[in-house]
């Protein structure tokens, strides 16, 4: 199957092939592939070679970039640095190796943007948000505490779902300022700007709003 011009694979395409031991798609015209259809081959093949293809490095590679980093063993070629899997676009990650990259390479980290009231009571106040590039997000926190102590305790909701844009916060104090925040966090996201390995990475990006 390689050098031929294949630009897609349909899922379940690798679906019962029990025979199969190696598997060569080198220089097609593969510019993504989803980790998902690789997974019915992963414990029968000894080698995937796929050098070659135009990998366009954005968040769609994100579930292959998962497979790979799982499954090296099968793609790597020690005696040939050639058959390593590249980036051919964006421009800026031309030529750099897909296994050497980190998910906020390929995949924007999010930005938490538009914070706001949308609702004030007398104990109560409801807070919404947008998100730009939520790829990476698994979850919200909402953290609050009385803007002029912060020590009087910051108080946190429960984990909420990546798909959430709102929050009410109840039982407040009357007439009195607060300070709310709202982090998305995600197993891939940097924090602080320091890398770490990428299976224990947790990262958090927040915004504040006071009312």
């Amino acid at each position: 199957m390689q050098n031929n011009q294949i630009s897609w694979i349909q899922s379940g395409a690798f679906v019962d092939l029990g025979s199969l031991s190696e598997l060569n798609l080198e220089n097609n015209k593969l510019t993504q592939i989803n980790g998902n259809i690789l997974m019915p081959i992963e414990v029968r093949v000894s080698k995937l070679l796929l050098a070659g293809n135009p990998f366009y490095c954005d968040c769609r590679l994100l579930s292959f970039w998962e497979w790979v980093q799982e499954h090296s063993r099968l793609i790597q070629d020690p005696e040939n640095e050639s058959r390593s899997l590249t980036c051919m676009m964006p421009e800026k990650l031309k030529d750099h190796a897909i296994l050497s990259l980190h998910p906020v390479d390929i995949c924007p980290a999010p930005f938490i943007a538009d914070l706001e009231v949308i609702h004030l009571d007398h104990e109560s106040l409801i807070i919404k948000w947008n998100v730009q590039n939520g790829t990476l997000i698994d979850d919200f926190l909402v953290t609050y505490h009385l803007t002029s102590s912060r020590d009087s305790g910051v108080k946190s909701s429960e984990p909420l779902p990546a798909t959430q844009r709102r929050f009410q916060l109840e039982t407040l104090k009357p007439e009195t300022w607060y300070t709310v925040c709202v982090t998305a966090a995600g197993k891939y996201l940097r924090t602080l700007g320091k890398p770490i390995p990428y299976v224990t990475m947790e990262g958090k990006n927040s915004t504040c709003t006071t009312g």
